[in-house]
């Protein structure tokens, strides 16, 4: 928290994870980008200008903390954008159990590996335009 708050990011502490039985525990951690709820529920409408530009700053945001995390090999990925009740230019971490990699199957290993090289290229290539 202190080195987020010295990066001038603004924290919350909020309530440690509940475990429910027949849900998955969230292993490692995961980030969350707001998303506007213009193009959710029965009623979608166009997102104006300025929720166009949250969601860009937050996505931006997450795909930052999760390659910074990815490069000191923390298990890190980016949940998809949905409206959760995390306000504009906000990003919702989560932090779960330390992953046991010593127990995932090597196909598993092997397609995460695939994963973030193709992250990695993606990043390479967004930074060049």
């Amino acid at each position: 928290m202190q080195l987020a708050q010295m990066a001038g990011w603004k924290t919350v502490r909020s309530e440690p994870l509940k475990f429910e039985p027949g849900l998955a525990f969230p292993e490692g951690v995961v980030v969350r980008p707001y998303s506007s709820d213009a193009t959710a529920g029965p009623n979608p409408r166009n997102r104006s200008e300025e929720e166009n530009r949250n969601e860009v700053s937050s996505n931006r945001a997450a795909d930052e903390l999760v390659a910074f995390l990815n490069s000191y090999n923390w298990e890190a990925s980016k949940a998809l954008g949905w409206k959760q009740n995390i306000p504009p230019n906000t990003i919702k971490v989560t932090v779960g159990l330390k992953p046991l990699p010593y127990f995932q199957p090597p196909e598993i290993k092997r397609v995460k590996d695939q994963v973030r090289q193709i992250e990695q290229q993606l990043r390479q290539q967004e930074e060049k335009h």
